[in-house]
């Protein structure tokens, strides 16, 4: 007879029963929502019968997201004016209005969308139950960690229960593609450049006021809370963003609301837009030359971002991000160029040297304090008494700081399909994946600039 289990014996083993049920309709509410693709990235039909993975992206977003993923041959077909694919894909329109006789010509296996909409425009969706593709719509995130999650969905667990949290089945390329290695890659270096660019403004730094505004005609929309931009100033710690706390859903604001504001740099985030004139001559700035008092516009600290990129939250924020940053401190140019330009080869030398010495001096402080025990004649269980301090790895400190300690922030990829259902989370195969390397930002709290502030 098996020996009776203790209490938490038996709560340890009904949540592990819980974590595998749990598991299991994910996974069969993902195999809904993405029928199964190979591991050689091929898509699998229902008649067994195998087709090359075609896919069709109308979000520049996503298209850089798989360009930096390393699987732009996978690309069939973009939308118009999509700047982010290889100039020699097709372009077959948008996704309310596509050509139809190139789409179909095509014939994709996925089309990927970027909107708030949940359902695809139904042109879109005809299509799609016509000739047998996929129509798979993500939501444009609104943070950093909305933009990882894109690539690599993480299921937070409950640290007493082990059950996770999130529930929601969410679309990433992670899933899509069955490509989970190249996302948590392409996901790594994400972060390490923009912890780069984080470190290149240094945190004695006097952090300045900054306006974000997506456009001045014909009103002024400002980038608030909830939006990247918010997330890439304040909680990397590089400026201060002065439309936090502004409520208007759309982002509108007011010439009053700049006067109150009063920043000290205004950005303008415009795609592809023509360099700006002076404040007198360029229809972009009239709004401003009422507004003399305000500091950005009497000391000339108006600056245009036209990166075609900078309105599509992806990959290539650290990048958008870094010229942000420039603009925002001209005299720090130099060193974020030179933080940006550092191959992720060489960021890894700099961050395993650190370690190393870290490793040494933890070695060195243990035998001090052994040492030290031996002279003053402690013995026996005063020693073990003795803390000792922990010993250190390369990326230590890569675990995400809201984590249980009983496992990573990390599972699987939300969309993975039903035949991998049984094998072990991607992430808990520690063996098979490269070393995690999660960046958490220098994080302040906003309740202490708004206690400044007033």
């Amino acid at each position: 007879m098996a020996p009776m289990q203790t209490g938490d014996a038996r709560r340890r083993s009904i949540a592990r029963v819980q974590r595998i049920q749990t598991r299991f309709f994910l996974a069969l509410a993902t195999a809904m929502l993405v029928i199964g693709c190979g591991d050689d990235g091929t898509y699998y039909l229902e008649d067994d019968q195998i087709i090359e993975m075609r896919v069709i992206s109308f979000s520049p977003a996503l298209t850089r997201i798989i360009v930096d993923m390393g699987q732009s041959d996978l690309l069939i077909a973009v939308g118009t004016g999509d700047t982010a694919a290889p100039e020699f894909i097709e372009r077959i329109g948008t996704p309310n209005d596509p050509d139809a006789e190139k789409l179909l010509r095509a014939k994709p296996t996925h089309v990927l969308l970027m909107s708030d909409e949940v359902e695809p425009p139904v042109n879109l969706a005809v299509l799609g139950t016509q000739t047998n593709f996929q129509v798979i719509t993500f939501k444009p995130p609104k943070s950093v960690q909305e933009i990882r999650q894109t690539l690599f969905f993480e299921f937070e667990y409950d640290p007493v229960t082990d059950v996770p949290i999130t529930t929601t089945v969410t679309p990433n390329l992670a899933g899509v593609l069955d490509l989970p290695l190249e996302a948590q890659d392409a996901r790594k270096e994400f972060d390490i450049r923009l912890s780069e660019l984080a470190a290149a403004v240094p945190t004695d730094k006097v952090r300045k006021r900054v306006l974000v505004l997506t456009q001045t005609l014909p009103a002024m929309i400002a980038a608030g809370k909830r939006t990247v931009f918010h997330d890439v100033l304040e909680n990397w710690n590089i400026a201060i963003n002065v439309a936090r706390r502004e409520k208007d859903p759309d982002g509108l604001i007011a010439t009053d609301a700049v006067k109150k504001m009063a920043p000290d740099v205004i950005l303008l985030m415009m795609p592809g837009a023509e360099p700006l004139g002076s404040l007198m001559s360029d229809d972009r700035l009239d709004v401003f030359r009422d507004l003399p008092d305000v500091p950005a516009v009497r000391d000339n600290a108006i600056h245009l971002i036209n990166d075609p990129m900078a309105l599509e939250p992806s990959t290539s924020l650290p990048q958008v991000a870094a010229q942000m940053a420039k603009a925002i401190y001209p005299d720090l140019s130099e060193s974020i160029d030179q933080a940006m330009i550092r191959s992720i080869e060489e960021i890894f030398e700099h961050l395993l040297e650190n370690a190393e010495k870290e490793r040494l001096r933890l070695e060195a402080q243990n035998a001090a304090i052994i040492d030290d025990a031996d002279n003053t004649d402690i013995q026996g269980d005063a020693v073990d008494d003795q803390p000792l301090a922990a010993p250190v790895t390369p990326f230590a400190t890569s675990q995400p700081t809201s984590a249980p300690a009983s496992r990573p922030a990390t599972s699987q990829p939300a969309s993975q399909p039903a035949e991998h259902a049984a094998s072990p989370p991607a992430v808990d195969q520690a063996d098979e994946l490269p070393i995690e390397l999660e960046v958490e930002p220098n994080l302040h709290h906003e309740s202490d600039t708004d206690e400044a502030e007033e």
